[in-house]
């Protein structure tokens, strides 16, 4: 499946990553770039019941615009954040929600290139991501978003839908973190696990041109949290790493 290879995690040399945000399904680790001039304005869709990645992200000196229509408000106060209730779509009209762009030119951040995101829509970043342009994604700095239903890869459908979302991402950013969440149990082809659920943090490939260099690190690291407390994380081991023989890659496609 060539979902593996289009997952498969790099480094920016000289630049160490970071948890975002609390112990459990609210955090995610990222670039140690966040912060201004780099990044000082970001989206959060889908805020659900945690907003630990936000408060910290806001403690960073991060402006942020937070999104979810299922919800009436922020479960806490977040500093420097502004809660809309409104979703994000696709192309196809669902009401109370708009395009990425469309949210992007609502708050005045057309041509921005300083900017993070937060997604984790519940399946709905598909259609996003189908709909979305590469302009617009190259407007952030840093990616961090949660895939569901990876398991529909298996069949034609899901795989179409898949394959073009995760390539709509690589033309721009590069996956520079993985992690598996446990609320969900995986699916294992041969040596290979396939969580249904995914979180990948991306980062804008022009930004470390020449700079990547392979993971070769098994994944859960020091770094990650099981999104559970009484259920562990789940072992991805190598399957989106670098193994031995690969660490004289020359950089990401």
């Amino acid at each position: 499946l060539p979902i593996w290879g289009m997952l498969r995690t790099w480094a920016v040399e000289g630049i160490d990553l970071v948890r975002i945000g609390g112990d459990l399904d609210g955090g995610y680790v990222m670039l140690d770039t966040l912060r201004p001039p780099a990044v000082t304005a970001g989206y959060g869709f889908g805020v659900g019941h945690d907003v630990s990645w936000d408060v910290a992200a806001a403690g960073r000196g991060i402006d942020l615009v937070l999104y979810d229509h299922t919800v009436r408000g922020l479960p806490e106060p977040v500093p420097r954040a502004r809660f809309v209730r409104q979703g994000i779509r696709g192309a196809d009209a669902v009401p109370g929600c708009r395009t990425l762009a469309e949210v992007i030119d609502d708050n005045g951040h057309g041509g921005r290139t300083d900017l993070v995101l937060k997604m984790d829509i519940e399946g709905a970043e598909w259609p996003v991501l189908e709909e979305v342009t590469s302009a617009t994604l190259a407007q952030f700095a840093q990616i961090a978003i949660e895939f569901h239903g990876l398991s529909r890869v298996l069949a034609p459908d899901g795989h179409a839908e898949i394959v073009a979302g995760l390539a709509k991402l690589a033309a721009t950013h590069v996956p520079l973190h993985v992690h598996g969440n446990s609320y969900h149990l995986p699916v294992w082809i041969g040596d290979l696990v396939l969580p249904e659920v995914l979180e990948v943090t991306w980062v804008r490939r022009r930004d470390h041109e020449g700079k990547f260099v392979p993971r070769t690190e098994p994944f859960p690291t020091d770094l990650d949290r099981p999104n559970l407390p009484d259920r562990p994380d789940i072992f991805l081991g190598w399957t989106f790493s670098h193994r031995d023989g690969e660490r004289g890659a020359s950089g990401p496609a």
